[in-house]
């Protein structure tokens, strides 16, 4: 390999680096799996439910003192336009537009998202619809 092809590779492993830290290549990872959670047409965007459900485990999502579902309701509403899902540019956009909503800083917005949990692991999960306790 020549130094060309080395200092290369550094280059991509640092840009790499700074992508994580700064939360790019992290929050898109997260993005692509709460978009998959029970959702078997995902194919890389993600509903309402699932972002709801992402920024509660958050512990983002709260009436009182947080973001409440009004206004994840309107920003979805917003910046989807009319459909189902939002793709990751528009979750981004999501993202921005819930921050100066409720004046927290975007970026604090993002790292806490990362910092979620997996669906469903060391939280309780509401009963399905349906389901009978024997």
């Amino acid at each position: 390999m020549s130094e060309k092809d080395n200092n290369t590779n550094s280059d991509k492993s640092s840009e790499r680096k700074q992508e994580n830290q700064d939360g790019g290549k992290d929050i898109k990872a997260r993005f692509d799996e709460y978009a998959a959670f029970q959702d078997r047409e995902s194919c890389g965007s993600i509903t309402l439910n699932n972002i709801q459900m992402w920024l509660k485990q958050a512990e983002l999502l709260d009436d009182k003192d947080g973001i409440s579902e009004a206004e994840t309701v309107k920003a979805f509403e917003k910046i989807s336009k009319g459909k189902q899902r939002m793709n990751f540019d528009e979750f981004v956009e999501f993202i921005e537009t819930i921050s100066s909503i409720v004046n927290m800083n975007a970026k604090e917005l993002t790292k806490k998202l990362i910092s979620t949990t997996e669906q469903g692991v060391g939280r309780s999960s509401p009963p399905m619809r349906g389901a009978q306790h024997l």
